[in-house]
């Protein structure tokens, strides 16, 4: 089977379709599915809990919305070319708003984090983000103490703009800005 996907030097990201989507349950058809060695990601929590919900509360439902949009609004699967297996998820808080900005999120596997997987997928999604038309930044939030989020944002790219008010507390609000000179923001 085909799907779409974009790669980098060690990594290829694949964002899930509704029907990958449904196979959350079954790693191994999962991976079967995209002809992966395998599709299961270890984490501790918080990151299985929101996940769960991500999956239930966003992914599904906007997929079903959007579908002509689903990468917009999809887990995208990190997967270790070396060893054709998923190491982490990352995504999308949907198109682009009227600011010319969405937002990202990512988790890697226990086994594979302080790598650079993380800032390698992150830098890569960026790059499909900026090239569209009225990408104007990418945002992200952290908990406030510091950690390797934090870290990857960093050398990604991202700049903290500064504590924010979220429906999870305080937490740091970060952004990524497009270098190119030739975007312009959605009317």
């Amino acid at each position: 089977m085909e799907y779409f996907f974009i790669e980098s030097d060690r990594l290829k990201l694949i964002p899930l379709t509704y029907d990958h989507l449904l196979l959350h349950e079954h790693p191994e058809k999962l991976a079967a599915a995209l002809g992966l060695t395998s599709a299961t990601i270890q984490m501790e929590e918080p990151f299985k809990s929101e996940y769960v919900d991500a999956l239930e509360n966003f992914w599904k439902p906007n997929i079903i919305k959007y579908p002509h949009y689903y990468k917009w609004y999809t887990n995208w699967l990190i997967v270790l070319k070396s060893i054709n297996s998923a190491i982490g998820g990352i995504g999308l808080a949907g198109i682009l708003n009227e600011n010319g900005e969405t937002e990202t999120g990512y988790a890697m596997d226990l086994h594979h984090r302080n790598k650079g997987y993380a800032t390698e997928a992150l830098s890569k999604l960026a790059d499909w983000v900026f090239e569209h038309e009225g990408a104007k930044s990418l945002i992200a939030h952290t908990y406030r103490e510091t950690n390797a989020s934090q870290r990857t944002l960093i050398k990604s790219g991202f700049t903290c703009i500064g504590p924010e008010i979220t429906d999870d507390g305080e937490v740091f609000l970060w952004r990524k800005g497009n270098s190119r000179s030739d975007v312009t923001v959605f009317n």
